[in-house]
C-alpha cells in the first residue's frame, strides 16, 4: 500500500513570526493541501480565511517540489492523516453569532469601517481609530 499523504510542518511565511508552528497534510495524488493549521493560544487552530488563502497560495507555489522530494521539506509520507489533525479537532476561529432577529438585549454589533473591529452599541460610542 502506497502513501496517500505527506504530513509535517511548514515554514512560517511571516518574517515577523518566524517561529510560528504550521502543520500541513498534502494529498499526493491531487497535490492539494487538505489540512492546514497553526499553533496559537496553546492549541492547533485553523487560519482565518484570508490567512488560509495566503498560506495555501504560497504552499501551492512549491507543492510540486514538496511532493517530488518531501524530505527536503521535512514531510513524511503516510497512508493516513493522524486523527488528532482533523479539522474537527482543531479549535475553530471564533465567529460572531448570526443575527437571528430574536435578540432581546436591544444591542447590535457594528463593524468599524476603517479597521473592521467589532463592538457593541453602548460599549464603544465610536471608532477608536478616528
Amino acid at each position: 500500500m502506497g502513501a496517500k499523504f505527506l504530513t509535517g510542518r511548514w515554514e512560517s511565511p511571516w518574517a515577523s513570526d518566524p517561529f510560528l508552528k504550521i502543520r500541513i497534510a498534502i494529498e499526493i495524488d491531487t497535490r492539494s493541501v487538505v489540512i492546514l493549521h497553526h499553533f496559537a493560544d496553546h492549541g492547533w487552530r485553523r487560519f482565518r480565511p484570508e490567512e488560509d488563502t495566503y498560506v495555501r497560495d504560497l504552499i501551492n507555489d512549491e507543492i510540486d517540489a514538496a511532493v517530488e522530494c518531501p524530505e527536503d521539506y521535512g514531510l513524511n509520507a503516510t497512508g493516513v492523516i493522524p486523527a488528532a489533525w482533523s479539522n474537527d479537532e482543531a479549535n475553530p476561529v471564533p465567529e460572531l453569532p448570526e443575527d437571528d432577529g430574536d435578540s432581546n438585549d436591544n444591542q447590535s454589533e457594528l463593524a468599524c469601517t476603517c479597521c473592521e473591529r467589532w463592538y457593541r452599541d453602548g460599549s464603544v460610542s465610536e471608532c477608536e481609530c478616528a
